[in-house]
């Protein structure tokens, strides 16, 4: 049987290499038309025969295949006609199975999923997104989150990126630990470890083989005290055999808003950043970490928030309805307000201030959440 392909950079060849026979290669991206075989999807709709439509469980970073799902619906393409490819088929040993492949709408797949394993950090930024400069020193649990991972995969078989974050992770002494567990569940996940890179020079030859050998990628976080250095981490990590991954980050801003906003479903539409602590998923790590910030200040930010239970009576798909459903703390989320003023990354020991966090337009009105 012969199959149309959504183009995805480079699994092409590894699905042809595997016995996929493609009759056609269609895409959104306006690039990539009449480059390599590849058709425009309108185009492809003016011929379609009602043709089998695959969608690889990964086109590209910055595309989500939901989106391209939905599109595809919204041309009028048959759903019953349009399957998912998940990514142990494409990457795995075993033998391509076309009967395994899943009508889309089966399938209980995350484009991401993110743990901190670890809430303080030795960076201190001002402003931190995840209030580590203002959080526990506590190690978290790494038998509550192996527990978790293995209920995950039951929920939700098919995770494309997952990534270890903190605080710091390299200051949790069990991060191997994490990185062996999540292999092992998920053996053909994108796993990422993010750190600020003050500790790489230091990490020890046990941390690098880990690292290799479950071809782990890590996110550095590039503030300013890393300018002089981070030409050398990098040369150095790449040499050793450790994938590198950059973002350049040299400012902040207020992450919450003093009072609620009235559309809480257009910062959800934005969120990314699904966050898993204790048995509990959200659309971002604040739910859990905005403790932090009420017991220093004597705040009351969604307090009585819920979270998702993964442990409840409840499926994959149920749960990828809740995290679109708003949250309690997404009424004062200012993630996508880019009209808010910027501040310049520094650094605060200890002379932290609750606006460094929360935007407030009257100072007069004070700080209490209203």
């Amino acid at each position: 049987m012969e199959y149309v392909l959504i183009s995805c950079d480079n699994i092409k060849q590894k699905l042809v290499d595997r016995g996929l026979k493609i009759k056609k290669i269609i895409s959104f991206d306006a690039n990539e038309f009449a480059e390599n075989g590849v058709i425009s999807v309108y185009k492809f709709k003016k011929e379609y025969n009602n043709e089998n439509i695959l969608i690889p469980s990964f086109i590209a970073d910055d595309i989500n295949i939901e989106e391209v799902y939905k599109n595809l619906i919204a041309l009028g393409f048959d759903n019953q006609k349009i399957f998912f490819i998940p990514i142990e088929m494409i990457l795995g040993k075993e033998e391509l199975d076309y009967t395994k492949f899943f009508k889309f709408e089966e399938v209980t797949y995350l484009n991401y999923l993110e743990i901190n394993i670890i809430d303080c950090c030795n960076m201190n930024c001002k402003g931190c997104s995840h209030f580590a400069n203002i959080a526990s020193k506590e190690i978290k649990s790494f038998k509550q989150y192996e527990k978790d991972f293995k209920r995950m995969k039951q929920l939700i078989p098919h995770i494309f990126k997952i990534r270890i974050m903190g605080g710091e992770p390299f200051l949790n002494p069990e991060l191997p630990k994490y990185i062996k567990m999540i292999r092992e569940i998920y053996p053909y996940t994108d796993l990422r470890v993010v750190t600020n890179g003050l500790l790489l020079k230091s990490i020890d030859n046990n941390m690098i083989n880990c690292l290799k050998n479950n071809n782990v990628i890590l996110d550095i976080s590039v503030y300013p005290p890393l300018h002089n250095t981070i030409d050398d981490i990098v040369i150095n990590l790449k040499n050793k055999g450790i994938k590198v991954f950059l973002e350049h980050i040299n400012k902040f801003k207020p992450i919450l808003l003093a009072k609620k906003q009235k559309y809480p479903y257009k910062t959800l539409n934005n969120c990314v950043c699904i966050n898993l602590q204790n048995g509990y998923l959200a659309p971002c790590p604040l739910p859990f970490t905005i403790n932090y910030l009420n017991d220093k200040y004597n705040q009351e930010f969604a307090k009585k928030g819920k979270l998702i239970n993964i442990y409840d009576d409840i499926t994959g798909k149920k749960i990828k309805e809740k995290l679109k459903e708003p949250f309690e703390l997404c009424n004062y989320c200012a993630h996508y307000r880019d009209d808010l003023p910027y501040f310049i990354w520094e650094q605060r020991k200890d002379d932290y201030k609750l606006d460094d966090w929360v935007y407030y337009k009257e100072k007069k009105n004070g700080f209490k959440n209203l």
